[in-house]
């Protein structure tokens, strides 16, 4: 090892050098404006995961209830539930859902009836049912639907901070189920 010189692991006492405290004020004031600025942008995505988790779940009950009515040949009803166990008649679907068979047609679940239970969890979050559904919906054994109010209707899930992040799921007469991103939705909605 020709040229090759040994040096030192350590510097002698006196040589090392380290930050003084302009420069690291300095580099925590920039660190600072960076996470000034990026904090608001991590908050919208959150919120977005929060409001595409929402939508793939309450697309998912939809169309498990259609497909459970169509394979037991019974009604198979949904509703806004906060205890998980009865149906609410305040139709705030935000609190929770649930969906049971309602095999003895009392349109309240049973014991042994209950199929599922839907959580809401983020309050940063709203679920609203302007229309056909806001107290209960039914899918029928031929797989169309019927709410409290008519045979088609949707659900907007709203961001409370961005008004440009907001869902719309949707269920047409004949049962299908669609969901879909439309900036602006709840603008007004008081969400």
């Amino acid at each position: 090892m020709k040229g090759w010189k040994k040096t030192r692991a350590y510097a002698a006492a006196g040589q090392c050098r380290g930050f003084n405290l302009y420069e690291m004020m300095v580099t925590m004031t920039i660190g600072a404006i960076l996470l000034a600025i990026a904090l608001p942008a991590f908050d919208r995505f959150g919120v977005n995961g929060i409001l595409v988790t929402t939508t793939n779940d309450l697309s998912a009950s939809f169309s498990r209830a259609r497909a459970e009515a169509i394979k037991a040949r019974r009604n198979v009803r949904m509703c806004p539930s906060s205890d998980s166990n009865t149906c609410d008649s305040d139709a705030n679907w935000a609190s929770g859902w649930i969906m049971y068979v309602d095999t003895d047609r009392s349109g309240s679940p049973a014991s042994g009836e209950l199929l599922q239970i839907g959580t809401f969890i983020d309050d940063r979050v709203s679920l609203t049912t302007p229309g056909s559904f806001s107290q209960w919906l039914e899918f029928r054994p031929t797989g169309t639907v019927l709410g409290n109010a008519g045979t088609t209707g949707f659900f907007l899930l709203c961001s409370d901070h961005f008004d440009d992040l907001s869902r719309r799921v949707g269920i047409s007469a004949s049962g299908r189920v669609s969901a879909k991103k439309q900036a602006n939705l709840c603008v007004g909605e008081g969400s």
